[in-house]
C-alpha cells in the first residue's frame, strides 16, 4: 500500500478492471488498461445501463456480385407479355395456322390452302396478291396459257405460289422447251420460257401436225393456229423440209404462191401452186430448176395461162401442160389452120 492506503499492484501481469466490485463507476466496466493492443472505436453517447466493451475487428465483407445482365429482365417481361389475358387463345390460333401449313405441305395442297388464305381478309398472305405476271422469251404462247400453268387467279397470294409446280405445268406445253418462275415480292411473278418454235405443218393422209425446224413433231399443238405456215406434205417431208424452204428463200414472190410442197416417194419435191398449176423439181439440181422457173415465169408469164403443169425434170428442159379447156382450145386453132391451108 502506498501512503493514502491505496493498494499496489505489480505492472508485471494483465491490470485488472478498477472498481470492479465498487468504487468508480460501479456497476459499470470500463477498462483502463490492458496489456493487449487497444483499439480505437468511435465514441458513443452514455446511456444508464449501457456497457463499454472492447470492439472486435468487423469481418471482411465479401464482394459485391457483378450487376446481373439485362437479360434476365427481359425474359421477365417476356413471360410477363405471355402471360397476359388473352394470349391462350393466340397460342390455340398460332397451332391451328401451324397445323394447316404442315398438313397442306405434306399433301401438295398450298393452291388450295393459298385460295382460302387469300379469301380471308386478315389471314397470313392476304397483303401480297399478285398484281402482275412478267414474261421473257415469249414468241408464241398467249396470255391465257401462262395464267393457266401458274394457276394464278383474282387474289390469289404470291406466298403460297408453288413455283415448282407453275414450272413443272409450262413444261408440259409441248411448245416449251425451258422454264422457270420467280416470285418478286411484294406482288409480282418472273417467267422466263424457251420455246420450241413452229417451223412449218406436215400432213401424212388426213393427220396435219406441227413440226420444228429439225423435223420434230410438236405433239399437241393445234394446226390450225398455225395455218399461215409451209404446208408440206408425204412421207418425209418433216426431215426434208429445211433445204426446200431455205432454196426457196431467194424467191419471196414464188413462195408466197405456193400452196403445199409435195414430197414424192422421199426423192424431189413438187410445188403446188395457188392457181393450181404443178412445178415438178428434179432429184438434184433444185436450185438451178427453181431459177429457171422463175425465169420464165417473168418472160413467157406462164402463171397467167391456162397451163397446169411445168416440168423441170430434165436439165436445161422446161415441159408444160395445158389444161383440157386449153388443150382443146389449141387443138381447134390448129385444126382451122390446117383446114386454111388445104383449101
Amino acid at each position: 500500500m502506498d501512503g493514502g492506503r491505496r493498494k499496489l499492484r505489480s505492472l508485471d501481469g494483465p491490470l485488472r478492471a478498477v472498481g470492479e466490485t465498487g468504487g468508480f463507476a460501479a456497476g459499470r466496466t470500463r477498462v483502463v488498461y490492458s496489456s493487449r493492443p487497444v483499439r480505437t472505436r468511435p465514441p458513443r453517447a452514455e446511456s444508464p445501463g449501457y456497457r463499454d466493451v472492447a470492439v472486435a475487428p468487423a469481418p471482411e465483407r465479401a464482394p459485391r456480385p457483378a450487376a446481373q445482365p439485362r437479360r434476365a429482365g427481359r425474359i421477365s417481361s417476356f413471360v410477363a407479355r405471355l402471360t397476359r389475358p388473352g394470349m391462350g387463345w393466340a397460342g390455340v390460333a398460332l397451332l391451328f395456322v401451324c397445323t394447316g401449313v404442315y398438313g397442306a405441305t405434306i399433301g401438295h395442297r398450298w393452291q388450295d390452302l393459298g385460295a382460302v388464305t387469300s379469301a380471308l381478309p386478315g389471314a397470313f398472305g392476304s397483303g401480297f396478291a399478285i398484281a402482275g405476271v412478267d414474261v421473257e422469251g415469249r414468241k408464241i404462247l398467249t396470255d391465257d396459257e401462262i395464267l393457266e400453268a401458274l394457276g394464278t387467279g383474282p387474289g390469289q397470294s404470291l406466298v403460297f405460289l408453288d413455283v415448282n409446280a407453275a414450272r413443272e405445268r409450262l413444261m408440259q406445253n409441248p411448245l416449251v422447251i425451258e422454264a422457270s418462275v420467280r416470285k418478286l415480292y411484294p406482288d409480282r411473278v418472273a417467267v422466263t420460257v424457251k420455246e420450241r418454235e413452229p417451223y412449218a405443218l406436215w400432213q401424212r393422209g388426213e393427220k396435219m401436225s406441227v413440226i420444228a425446224q429439225d423435223g420434230t413433231v410438236i405433239e399437241g399443238a393445234e394446226s390450225g393456229r398455225f395455218s399461215d405456215l409451209p404446208l408440206l406434205v408425204g412421207a418425209g417431208a418433216e426431215t426434208s423440209a429445211k433445204a426446200i424452204l431455205a432454196a426457196l428463200e431467194p424467191y419471196p414472190d414464188l413462195r408466197k404462191n405456193i400452196y403445199a410442197m409435195v414430197r414424192v416417194g422421199d426423192r424431189r419435191w413438187n410445188l403446188r401452186l395457188t392457181n393450181g398449176m404443178d412445178v415438178k423439181l428434179p432429184e438434184t439440181g433444185m436450185e438451178k430448176a427453181l431459177a429457171a422457173f422463175v425465169r420464165l415465169d417473168t418472160e413467157g408469164r406462164i402463171g397467167d395461162r391456162d397451163i397446169t403443169e411445168v416440168d423441170l425434170r430434165l436439165p436445161g428442159r422446161a415441159t408444160v401442160r395445158l389444161s383440157d379447156e386449153a388443150a382443146a382450145k389449141l387443138a381447134e386453132q390448129a385444126k382451122t389452120k390446117s383446114k386454111a391451108a388445104g383449101t
